[in-house]
């Protein structure tokens, strides 16, 4: 009778256990880690050139994406970035943003990358939104603000495709 209950309750931690940790039918990860590093990555190499309206050629930088679609986490982290000032005012990145659109093509917020530019951070999406991104990668592009440039300063489009380092 002992090994019969040692059994069951092996089978009722081993099994689920199991179950959690493997692909979910898609060869997507489903036990990722706090920071989202278990979601699938794209990147964006963000210039001023991309933005619409054009904003400073020579400004630019990184970002990296993970989105998960199991917790429904969108990661990111910036890196190299550089702004230049307009007009005098500052150059400090005030806000991040995923947003639908076509390259050349402005378009509509769907994700904020925190209520105020952080240069790394985890939100959540919805179900529709996380899936979406990662059908259509390139048609979503990152931009970040700044109040020389309000309406984006630096942009690029979503690719699938591992971080640089």
């Amino acid at each position: 009778m002992t090994k019969i209950v040692l059994c069951v309750v092996l089978v009722l931690v081993a099994v689920p256990a199991a179950l959690a940790a493997a692909p979910d039918g898609k060869g997507k990860s489903t036990t990722p880690g706090s920071n989202g590093a278990g979601g699938r990555a794209l990147v964006a190499k963000l210039s001023g050139a991309n933005e619409v309206p054009v904003a400073n050629s020579a400004d630019r930088g990184h970002v990296v994406v993970r989105l998960n679609e199991r917790t429904l986490k969108i990661c990111w982290s910036f890196s190299a970035l550089k702004l230049s000032a307009n007009g005098g005012l500052a150059t400090a990145p005030t806000a991040a943003h995923i947003h639908i659109g076509a390259k050349g093509v402005a378009g509509s917020i769907v994700v904020p990358l925190g209520a105020t530019y952080a240069r790394k951070g985890c939100t959540t999406a919805t179900d529709e939104v996380v899936e979406a991104i990662l059908e259509n990668a390139k048609g979503y592009y990152v931009n970040v603000h700044n109040a020389s440039y309000p309406g984006g300063a630096i942009r690029g489009q979503l690719k699938k495709g591992a971080p640089t380092t």
